[in-house]
């Protein structure tokens, strides 16, 4: 049974005015279905016309450039084909990943600062991957221990609070087992705005009522994706309330 004080919210507390809520940090999501219906997301890098199969100081494209740690014989970034078969799945999504050259410890510098971004992930057998989100002044906002299944394509994704301005991925033994990543997505709604408007209201407020009702994402009367499940858990429930309120409080997208 769900807890009475947010059916009460939900009956009372939206009548007249926006609620207070305190939020902070950073929303996880380990599958692309869930980054998408939070976020309405366009591809903005998929390598496939990077330099492919050069070791690089490192890498400017429209989305930031990359900037390695790393990497032999000094740190380099480094594109693969995906004739290069030593990622622990049978061939990337796509045709090229970003990688390094050795261990893979790099950075992307976001050219222009964003609130969500998310990736398709390759990772090997020896442990998942760090990942450490940054913000203005590269103050670290965050660090993520990212694991899947090596033996298949995963995915990561995040909707800050505030604005990322880059993201390192590091991971272990890298040099012999490749690790990388592909398809870089950033949205274009803000989240809780379930109808992309630019705003989170009433109208969203309307939406997200509707799927609390239901709750299972499984249910086949929920909208496809569940875009309502802000913290893609499975669920509409109270933990997704908790978000939708802070950006129903801030109204505006930004």
């Amino acid at each position: 049974m769900r807890p009475s004080c947010a059916v009460f919210v939900f009956a009372c507390g939206f009548a007249g005015s926006q609620v207070t809520s305190v939020l902070a940090g950073q929303t996880y999501y380990s599958t692309k279905a869930g980054f998408v219906a939070a976020t309405n997301p366009v591809v903005v890098e998929d390598f496939e016309n990077a330099p492919a199969e050069q070791i690089l100081a490192s890498l400017t494209r429209p989305v930031g450039t990359f900037s390695p740690y790393a990497g032999e014989p000094a740190p380099n970034v480094y594109i693969n084909l995906a004739s290069y078969t030593n990622f622990g799945v049978p061939g990337p999504i796509g045709t090229r990943v970003i990688t390094a050259n050795g261990d893979e410890d790099f950075e992307l510098f976001l050219a222009t600062p964003t609130k969500n971004v998310g990736f398709d992930t390759y990772l090997n057998e020896f442990g998942p991957a760090t990942i450490r989100l940054y913000g203005a002044g590269h103050q670290l906002l965050d660090t993520y221990l990212h694991d899947h299944d090596s033996t298949k394509v995963g995915f990561f994704g995040v909707v800050s609070d505030v604005a990322l301005t880059s993201i390192r991925w590091t991971t272990s033994i890298g040099r012999s087992v490749n690790t990388g990543y592909d398809n870089i997505l950033i949205g274009t709604a803000c989240v809780g705005d379930l109808n992309h408007d630019g705003f989170v209201d009433d109208s969203d407020f309307v939406i997200f009522a509707g799927a609390y009702n239901l709750l299972d994402c499984a249910d086949p009367s929920m909208a496809p994706g569940c875009p309502a499940d802000l913290n893609a858990d499975g669920f509409v429930d109270d933990a997704d309330f908790v978000i939708f309120i802070a950006a129903y409080n801030a109204l505006l997208c930004e």
